[in-house]
């Protein structure tokens, strides 16, 4: 039987790899093992080098098939750390040693001079970490730990729970890692020890619509603290075009993505201060957007960083942020970007609510991007009584208005005259198109002559076609899309959720067609709605678990 250091989903590896190898006389590949358990290849890949790591496997370099179990894995030299009973990943208990047996590991996963003991927990506030309720966490006992380190903390006398600890001016903030949970606050804090290994509980294994999901648990150790360990998994999607991935955006683009993406939508935090939730009139927070000194910088700029290194070099990055917190963003994105264009979106008419400020109305979207990124230019319609009143020319071709081909004196054109039916035409400041493009213009006939008036110089215009016009071409000023509002057209379903004609135009001007998108922060799945509406392909990323309901309820209904 396999050792308990192992998960069930390694466990099960390992017993695939040895039924395959003496059914076949040969192992296999990390294709065969990806397509017998429906996930990724980098996953089976992480999978493999984990099981290598213990003993488990060995792999010949060089060779497609090379994985090979290791008989004597059932040897290893193995220690039982004793069970002292359950830690609250949730609100604190009261801390009470009950024996409760051994959990089983290797030597090599822990100092052998260090003390250790194991807890059960209990609640789901470290989910996001990837700590769920009945997994084994093995504690290093010790009385000090280093910022954000997990720890067994013991609060409000003998009161105990697991959480990362920070230190923070006059108090120490113990933070849960779960959106919907707050941290708690307290000037004395007695450490029980440091988090160093978890074992997933083999019931936990999460279902999705029947099928097995993909876990990942990706466990990384550097000066005995452990850096990550998250769940991500991908959501089976009837539709081709759309990928859902509930989890860390970070970690998904590192574990499961190896594309590169046409266009990028991020709507994160804006650092508002805020908690927000779905329902005013509900008692949960579920998810929370306050940050402390400059640490919303630092996080963005990584997060940038990463999004920078999966789009490609004709790719556009588009940044949604509100008007009065855009300088963080805007400074961050200068850093890694050559251009970065504000788009100014007007969502709302003035407020009435306002009293001691100017009313908020204003979004901007940054556009950044290298040098040369794809754009596609759109058009607006033009004003009504403007459109049917401006073409009052007409000649064989049909009713034109008349375009203006010469500059003022705020700037300087090309200088030269034409000649024509013996006039003479010229302009003082020069004309803004070179002579053999005018002489082309009169040789097509879409050049209007004018007459001398009031003594001054004829003029000449190029005929403006109505049934040319495609509108007014789009400006970085956008005033024209409402935000949601209660209607039943673009219902709101998510605090921060933005309208689909927004994400529309969006996607319009930076993607190509049959182009990949990417929102890391997908909320209600908006930029999936619009991009499925647009045939464009999407892939959308949450950790929170009602935003990823929603999302899914939201895409279903679309299909």
């Amino acid at each position: 039987m396999i050792n308990k250091q192992l998960t069930k989903k390694q466990a099960e590896i390992f017993h695939y790899i040895e039924k395959f190898q003496k059914q076949k006389n040969y192992s296999p590949a990390l294709g065969n093992i990806a397509n017998y358990f429906d996930v990724s290849i980098p996953t089976i890949h992480e999978h493999v080098n984990y099981l290598e790591k213990k003993g488990y496997l060995k792999k010949q370099k060089g060779k497609k098939c090379s994985i090979q179990p290791i008989k004597n894995n059932r040897e290893k030299d193995l220690i039982n750390i004793p069970i002292l009973g359950t830690i609250a990943a949730g609100q604190p208990i009261e801390a009470i040693e009950i024996p409760d047996g051994f959990v089983t590991i290797a030597k090599d996963e822990i100092k052998s001079s260090e003390k250790y003991y194991a807890l059960r927990a209990m609640g789901d506030s470290m989910i996001e970490d990837g700590v769920f309720n009945g997994d084994m966490v093995v504690i290093r006992e010790q009385k000090t730990a280093d910022n954000g380190q997990m720890i067994v903390a013991i609060v409000d006398e003998n009161q105990a729970t697991l959480k990362r600890i920070y230190y923070e001016k006059n108090r120490i903030r113990l933070q849960p890692a779960n959106q919907t949970l707050l941290p708690f606050y307290r000037t004395e804090v007695e450490i029980r020890g440091v988090v160093e290994k978890i074992i997933r509980n083999p019931n936990n294994d999460i279902k999705e619509t029947g099928k097995k999901e993909n876990l990942i648990v990706k466990h990384l150790i550097k000066n005995s603290e452990i850096i990550s360990l998250k769940r991500t998994h991908k959501i089976n999607s009837p539709k081709k075009n759309i990928e859902i991935y509930h989890g860390d955006a970070l970690e998904i683009l590192d574990k499961e993505i190896n594309y590169k993406f046409d266009m990028i939508y991020l709507d994160p935090p804006f650092a508002t201060g805020r908690d927000f939730k779905y329902q005013a009139t509900a008692n949960e927070i579920e998810f929370t957007d306050k940050w402390e000194g400059n640490s919303y910088e630092i996080w963005l700029d990584n997060l940038i960083s990463r999004l920078k290194k999966v789009l490609k070099k004709d790719g556009n990055l588009f940044f949604h942020i509100s008007a009065e917190l855009s300088s963080t963003p805007q400074k961050v994105l200068q850093k890694h970007f050559k251009k970065v264009e504000p788009i100014f979106w007007k969502k709302a008419h003035g407020k009435n609510t306002v009293k001691n400020k100017l009313g908020s109305v204003v979004d901007i979207i940054f556009k950044a991007s290298e040098e040369k990124s794809y754009f596609k230019l759109i058009y607006e319609p033009l004003d009504e009584f403007y459109f049917e009143n401006s073409y009052r020319n007409k000649d064989k071709i049909g009713l034109y208005a008349l375009g203006s081909l010469v500059h003022d004196k705020t700037r300087s054109g090309y200088k030269y005259n034409i000649e024509h039916n013996g006039v003479s035409y010229g302009n003082l400041y020069g004309w803004k198109k070179k002579k053999e493009e005018i002489l082309k213009l009169i040789k097509e006939d879409k050049i209007h002559f004018g007459k001398p008036t009031n003594g001054k110089p004829p003029r000449l215009y190029k005929k403006l076609y109505k049934h040319e016009c495609k509108g007014k071409p789009l400006s970085n000023l956008w005033t024209d899309i409402a935000y949601i509002t209660r209607n039943q057209q673009d219902k709101r379903l998510y605090p921060t959720q933005k309208p689909i004609e927004l994400l529309k135009r969006l996607i319009e001007i930076g993607c190509k067609s049959n182009g990949v998108i990417l929102d890391p922060v997908a909320g209600s799945g908006t930029t999936g709605a619009a991009a499925v509406e647009l045939k464009r392909n999407v892939v959308l990323i949450d950790k929170n678990n009602e935003a990823v309901r929603i999302m899914k309820k939201r895409l279903n209904i679309i299909s």
